[in-house]
C-alpha cells in the first residue's frame, strides 16, 4: 500500500472517531441526555420544588453543574417578555464539545424562598 493513501485512511478514521466521540459525548456528557427547557424544569422542580430556600436552592443548583449568580432587583427575557426588577438565581451550563447544548435557569425567589424556575437552551457551536 502507497504511504499517501494510508496516511488518508488515518486521516479521515482520525475524524470519523472524533465526530462520534463529540456526538456521543454531546449526548451524555453530565448524564443529562435532556433536549428540551420542559424536560429540564421538570428535573429541577423534583430536587428544587417552590418553597425551597433560596440558599438551598443554589447549591442544588451548582451541585447539577450549573455555575450560579445570584441576581438582584434585575431583568431577563422569558418567551420574549422582559421580565424587571426580579431576584432570582441565574444558572448557565453548557453541555458537549464541538455542538454544545445551552442551558439557562433562571429561579425566581421572593422572601427567601422560591417561587418559579424558568429555563431555556440552544445549541452552540461552530
Amino acid at each position: 500500500m502507497d504511504v499517501m493513501p494510508r496516511r488518508r485512511f488515518i486521516l479521515f478514521g482520525a475524524i470519523a472517531v472524533f465526530i462520534l466521540a463529540g456526538v456521543w459525548a454531546f449526548r451524555f456528557i453530565r448524564g443529562s441526555g435532556m433536549e428540551t427547557a420542559d424536560e429540564m424544569r421538570a428535573s429541577l422542580l423534583k430536587i428544587i420544588p417552590v418553597g425551597t430556600p433560596v440558599s438551598e436552592a443554589e447549591t442544588l443548583l451548582q451541585n447539577q453543574g450549573f455555575e450560579v449568580q445570584r441576581m438582584t432587583n434585575a431583568s431577563f427575557v422569558e418567551n420574549d417578555k422582559l421580565r424587571e426588577h426580579i431576584d432570582y438565581l441565574y444558572g448557565n451550563m453548557s453541555e458537549g464539545i464541538v455542538v454544545q447544548r445551552r442551558w439557562q435557569v433562571s429561579i425566581v425567589h421572593d422572601q427567601n424562598a422560591v417561587r418559579e424556575i424558568s429555563v431555556s437552551t440552544s445549541l452552540v457551536g461552530p
